[in-house]
């Protein structure tokens, strides 16, 4: 039997293949018409993505026979075309055939799971929406404009018209300031899938009044997602993570995301290496309307003359302070002096209290985000041992819920510890999906001293949010004036 080599074997495929689409054409009216209309689609309509490398070369080698002139044309017109089609793709940043409507707002979102393909959560990233779970509801409880317009992007990325696993988001009222008002007004207004409580408050202030009450409407069949109001980030793997954690282990009463700047969580994310050393710049602060860029790569080290005690430091009142990466790469003990080193595993410790550990916390995170990093701080399942944990985003059967009632004003403490020891049912997190908590009330007032939060808003807008936001501190600035 001859021997064939490949050229031989691919021109005999392209002859057949050809024999073939003769036969089928041959079937319509005008062979010429249909072959010159086909033709001219592919000229005026290039997709450079089915394209295939060498496919012309070969084919062109099996018909050396054929019009030369005619060949050459048509190479031509579709190299031209190739390359009209890749710069229009670059420019407009999507596929073809995606709705004109979204294509805009959509063409630079990140894409769905980037940070977890290729990091050992297939698990994750290819889990579907459980089918015995009637809804899957976000409920936030909202009280600030200038977080949930950063979490918004990430709610609305997460809907199930938008590939997430969210049958809606549900923001429980728990403010009486006329500018957040204002800004719920207009998030339900920009999305059907968004609803509003309104409960009873006690008190103008939303943390005083107590939280009981907030869960008043909870049905039994939906499983819910309680998000607080200053989550700044979502991984894409996190509303899956612990959906899946909640249908898998029924028997667990309450699943954690695992969630950085939670003073448990904190102890972990430190001892897992995930923490960078950072310290505050001393000698500069920008105003809050400053357009701020988020990549930890722009800033340079951290310098300062002489013994600095961070324990001793206060920040201006004036303006916006940021914090710098220590030049510790090829030292021992990078940590050293720096507040993480103070945390421990403790829901009432100093990394609840401490604004300075909670500012490390996202400047490290700043850093591992942009240099896809994440694993650092990824881990199974965190048993909590009946002890407290936090609720700052949590997965809950409304079934659950209910049975708790009537709930504590100090809600963590009713779900996570009365709850679970009296039902004989753990409370854990699951490490595999990442959110951020922006600060605690105690940590507030030294947490706004920082750029933080508008480097939480610009990552967001650069990479997740499909529309322009809602808010920005501008907008608070031309009302005032």
């Amino acid at each position: 039997m001859p021997a064939f080599s490949r050229r031989h074997l691919v021109a005999a495929g392209v002859t057949l293949v050809m024999l073939l689409t003769i036969l089928l054409w041959h079937q319509q009216d005008s062979v010429s018409g249909l072959v010159s209309s086909t033709l001219d689609n592919i000229n005026s309509n290039p997709d450079p993505t089915s394209s295939t490398p060498g496919g012309t070369d070969e084919s062109s080698k099996s018909h050396q026979g054929q019009d030369q002139g005619h060949d050459h044309g048509q190479k031509q017109d579709q190299k031209q075309g190739q390359k009209q089609g890749q710069k229009q793709g670059q420019k407009q940043g999507q596929k073809q055939g995606q709705d004109k409507d979204n294509s805009d707002t959509q063409s630079k979102t990140k894409e769905r799971f980037w940070s977890s393909k290729g990091h050992l959560l297939p698990s994750v990233w290819n889990y579907e929406k459980p089918k015995n779970i009637k809804k899957i509801m976000a409920l936030v409880f909202y009280g600030r404009r200038q977080t949930v317009s950063i979490l918004d992007c990430y709610l609305k990325r997460n809907l199930v018209k938008n590939g997430g696993m969210l049958d809606g988001v549900i923001f429980v009222e728990r403010t009486k300031e006329p500018l957040d008002l204002d800004l719920l007004h207009r998030l339900t207004q920009s999305e059907p899938d968004y609803d509003t409580w309104h409960i009873e408050m006690a008190d103008e202030d939303q943390f005083s009044s107590g939280f009981g009450n907030s869960y008043d409407r909870i049905e039994d069949d939906v499983l819910y997602i309680k998000i607080d109001d200053d989550i700044v980030f979502m991984e894409d793997s996190v509303i899956p993570s612990i959906v899946q954690k909640k249908v898998d282990h029924p028997e667990y009463y309450v699943v954690s995301a695992n969630v950085v700047n939670q003073p448990l969580l904190s102890w972990i994310h430190r001892n897992l290496d995930a923490v960078k050393p950072y310290l505050p710049e001393l000698n500069r602060t920008v105003p809050v309307s400053t357009s701020i860029d988020w990549r930890a790569s722009e800033l340079p080290f951290w310098s300062v003359p002489g013994n600095f005690d961070i324990n001793e430091w206060e920040p201006s009142q004036e303006g916006l302070h940021r914090w710098l990466p220590l030049n510790n790469k090829h030292k021992d003990h990078i940590l050293d002096d720096t507040p993480i080193t103070t945390t421990e595993f403790n829901a009432y410790g100093r990394g609840w209290t401490e604004w300075k550990i909670g500012a490390q916390e996202h400047y490290s995170f700043l850093e591992n985000l942009q240099n896809d990093e994440l694993w650092q701080y990824k881990f199974g399942t965190w048993d909590f041992q009946y002890d407290r944990m936090g609720i700052q985003f949590v997965a809950m059967m409304g079934h659950d819920i209910n049975i708790a009632k009537p709930i504590e004003a100090d809600d963590e403490n009713h779900f996570s510890c009365t709850m679970t020891r009296s039902l004989g049912r753990k409370g854990v997190a699951d490490g595999r999906g990442l959110a951020v908590h922006y600060s605690f009330g105690s940590q507030r007032e030294g947490m706004q001293t920082t750029d933080i939060l508008e480097r939480y808003r610009a990552y967001a807008r650069d990479n997740i949010c499909a529309s322009p936001m809602l808010w920005s501190p501008n907008d608070d600035e031309t009302k005032s004036s």
